[in-house]
Order: structure tokens, then sequence, then C-alpha cells
């Protein structure tokens, strides 16, 4: 079991390293986002990325919460990030699900859609009538790399469930059995904002 832990401690550090030597992709005008998008959709064509994620993709279920946006894919992305992402339609907080997936509240329905369209390669027509699925959105460019995320509208359903609530965090309890002590800091609210992530995923 050390063994296992220490190869997949391996992967993502590895993949951690890559990902800090890029930023997201900011919005700093709706044309210059749409060369993106076209460089992005040139990408997914000829080097798409297979990503394991730490958490598995949860469908929507419940009323759709028009004000806000669920992110799948956002491992290594901190809050602060999350929401200079979004800057420009001015997000209100970011709810943490899991390790992978998280809501961003915006104040109004408006700003919410503006924001899933101009970030997805798939636009939603006519927000009256839509399939809430998870589209592919601008994630991390690294060099010839894109490393994507996937956005839908946050539902009812999207809570984060009790055991990753505090004492019940399979960090915690990943931290208790590894003698080693890799990682030393206890993760909390002020260390998502200041970009630490957890290293590894513990087996169940």
């Amino acid at each position: 079991m050390e063994s296992t832990w220490s190869e997949e401690y391996k992967k993502r550090k590895e993949r951690e390293e890559r990902f800090s030597t890029g930023e997201p992709l900011q919005l700093n005008d709706p044309g210059e986002r749409e060369k993106q998008k076209n460089r992005m959709l040139r990408f997914e064509t000829s080097e798409e990325k297979e990503v394991d994620y730490w958490e598995k993709y949860t469908e929507p279920s419940g009323d759709i919460r028009m004000n806000s946006l669920y992110l799948y894919g956002v491992d290594y992305l901190s809050t602060t990030k999350i929401l200079n992402y979004f800057h420009y339609f001015s997000p209100s907080k970011v709810e943490w699900l899991n390790d992978t997936s998280c809501n961003v509240i915006f104040p109004n329905e408006d700003n919410a859609l503006q924001a899933l369209n101009t970030n997805c390669l798939d636009k939603i027509e006519d927000p009256t009538s839509f399939e809430n699925i998870k589209r592919s959105a601008l994630g991390y460019q690294v060099k010839d790399e894109v490393f994507p995320f996937y956005i839908r509208f946050s539902t009812a359903g999207d809570v984060k469930n009790e055991l990753t609530k505090g004492k019940n965090s399979k960090y915690y309890k990943w931290k208790k059995q590894n003698s080693q002590g890799i990682r030393k800091k206890p993760i909390t609210n002020s260390s998502f904002s200041k970009g630490y992530r957890r290293p590894n995923k513990p087996s169940s």
C-alpha cells in the first residue's frame, strides 16, 4: 500500500508541476476569448488529453440554480484563480464540493449565463429550453497543451457530501495512515485561497 501511495503521489506531483507553469486563460475582451476558443478546439481534435481527476463527476439532480455554475476538473485551481477566471462577470464566491468540483455563485442569472457561454465551447442559445449537461470549457493552457475542465449550471443536488467535511475528510484519514508525513499542513479555506491543494487522493 505504501508503494502505491508513493507512485500515485509522484504522478500527481509531475502533473501539478505542469499546471504550475501555466495560468488560467483570462478574459480581457470577447474577441480575444473567441480566438482562444478556436485554439482550444484545434488542440482538442489533435492533442486531446485524458485526465485522471481525483473525484468522479456528479450528474445534475434537482432544480437548476441559474445564478450558479458547477465546475468539474478544477483539481489544481485555487479559489483565487477560479474567481479570477470569471472576474469579468463579478463572481460572488466559490463553494467547494470536493477536490475536483465546485460551484461558482454569481450576483444574478444573466451574469452566470454570460459566463457559461463565454467560457464554454458549446453555447446555450435558449436558456428557457436546454439540456443541463457538462460542457467543455477553456481550461489551463501550458505551451501547446490544454488541460480542460467542464461547466454546467449548478443544481440543488450539487452540495458538499458530509464525508468531505472536517474530521470525516478522506484527506485527514489518509494523513493518519501516512507515516512519512508527505504533507504536514492541514487543508483549510485559507489554504485553498493561497493555492495549496491535496497531493493525493487516498484509497476508499
